[in-house]
């Protein structure tokens, strides 16, 4: 069992020795990180990590409750009542758990700090992906009704959906061409769509169309119905050079297929940070694909473009990433 990590913050000299004590003899291994104000509390916070944070309820630099609310989203957080001052009520939220240093139990109040923070953590976490579900869902009807007209812009569009909703830097769409089938060259990126302040990545703006090279891992992983997703550092070297032309941090690749083989593939690019893209972020992408290819085929066939297909919900089990 490895050590619990306590950060105590301005807490009495008796009562920390009641909290080793009390872990000692329940048995927890546990190493302490001393620090007497909210200031050093956070630096702490900012230079290691901790399992559980104990407070006292009266700190020097300020209520306590401004510390929890900051730690709070990150880490369990106890809190000692300070009853003598009578400042601090025996009751507590999802953010932190209130304790009486004279008749806690030290081994159980951490387990019911954990577990409560767990429990809020968990809700927190259903809530965010439930915001993103219904707000992906919007997006991907969105393109849908994009993708269903017989508008010129109406790839250019969906990129520019996903370059605003999705915050990222660069977003394009890359196609085979007859004459590269057979070759390494690359690809043909058809189209393309660039937040403000970013540069594009047609070095002859004056073409429509440049070519992208497609690398042998892209290609193996496209042929199995993968993704290429992650940071530019991660990158073998010779796909880093090309993506640092590019100043791309972080990128994600998604293949679009055509009669059982991929024939071309969405990316977007982040230039600004070191991004990790998210399951609901990619099974977007994936769901888009999917009305892409839909577009094409329906386009080549002069067919109705009404898709009989329905994408949503578009959190499925994907086919991976490389």
């Amino acid at each position: 069992m490895e050590p619990l990590r306590l950060l105590t913050v301005s807490l009495h000299e008796k009562w920390q020795r009641t909290v080793e004590q009390s872990l000692g003899a329940a048995g927890y291994p546990y190493h302490f990180v001393h620090v007497a104000s909210k200031q050093q509390a956070l630096l702490a916070c900012y230079q290691s990590r901790f399992d559980v944070l104990i407070a006292n309820s009266t700190l020097p630099d300020g209520p306590v409750t401004d510390l929890v609310g900051v730690l709070g989203h990150s880490l369990p957080c106890v809190i000692m009542n300070d009853y003598k001052q009578g400042t601090f009520p025996l009751s507590g939220t999802a953010k932190y758990h209130v304790v009486d240093p004279q008749q806690v139990q030290w081994a159980v109040a951490l387990q019911e700090a954990v577990r409560k923070w767990d429990t809020q953590a968990q809700v927190s976490i259903n809530q965010h992906y439930q915001s993103d579900r219904t707000l992906y869902e919007k997006v991907l009807e969105r393109c849908t009704d994009e993708l269903t007209t017989r508008s010129g812009q109406a790839i250019k569009n969906v990129l520019g959906v996903l370059v605003e909703v999705l915050g990222v830097s660069r977003a394009y769409l890359c196609r085979k061409h007859t004459l590269l089938q057979d070759s390494d060259g690359g690809v043909l990126q058809t189209h393309e769509v660039y937040a403000p302040g970013v540069s594009s990545t047609n070095q002859q703006k004056m073409l429509k169309k440049t070519l992208v090279p497609v690398f042998p891992r892209w290609h193996k992983a496209f042929g199995q119905g993968k993704s290429i997703l992650g940071l530019t550092s991660t990158m073998p070297q010779h796909e880093q050079r090309w993506l640092l032309g590019r100043d791309t941090q972080s990128m994600v690749a998604v293949p679009i297929y055509s009669k059982g083989s991929w024939d071309g593939f969405l990316a977007l690019e982040d230039t600004m940070d070191t991004r990790t893209w998210t399951l609901p972020e990619l099974r977007l992408l994936e769901a888009i694909t999917e009305l892409l290819a839909f577009h094409y085929e329906h386009k080549r066939l002069h067919l109705p473009v009404k898709p009989s297909i329905n994408l949503l919900p578009y959190i499925k089990p994907g086919l991976g990433v490389a």
